[in-house]
């Protein structure tokens, strides 16, 4: 799943099992902040990661959601 940074996302669920794969990357705009709250972010394949926010210089917020990857949790830098 891909979000475009600025936009909120909100009880949601972003799953994936792909080897390799990322459940939620965000893209876009440099300097907007985006928001995660109350979702789910799984990544279950070999090598996955759960959210890649790397790449952008206003990190997301992310708030009481759960993110996880097999490889890593999380990609790039968060604002908690």
């Amino acid at each position: 799943m891909a979000l475009t940074a600025g936009n909120t996302l909100s009880t949601s669920v972003a799953h994936t099992s792909g080897a390799g794969g990322t459940a939620l990357r965000i893209s876009g705009s440099l300097l907007t902040t985006t928001t995660i709250a109350h979702s789910t972010i799984v990544a279950t394949g070999a090598g996955s990661s759960g959210l890649d926010a790397s790449g952008l210089l206003a990190s997301p917020n992310v708030s009481s959601s759960i993110v996880n990857g097999a490889s890593s949790d999380i990609t790039g830098d968060l604002l908690a």
